[in-house]
């Protein structure tokens, strides 16, 4: 398993439209978003396909992040 990725972000109060951008992806990495072939639809269907890179997001303050990166892991 891949260490945990650990990304700052600051922001406003206002949450921001969030924009993830895929370059290509090499044809080994399956687990791509590009290679995902089912329903767009089905968010439960693309996290079982992208697997442990499907990515988890949250909102948090600062210092929550500081103090224990707003609880993950």
């Amino acid at each position: 398993m891949r260490p945990n990725a650990t990304n700052w972000l600051p922001t406003t109060d206002i949450a921001p439209d969030l924009i993830l951008r895929h370059m290509q992806p090499s044809p080994a990495f399956t687990e791509a978003l590009l290679y995902y072939t089912g329903a767009k639809s089905d968010p439960a269907a693309i996290a079982a396909h992208m697997g442990e890179y499907f990515p988890s997001v949250t909102s948090c303050t600062k210092a929550e992040f500081e103090r224990d990166r707003c609880g993950y892991p």
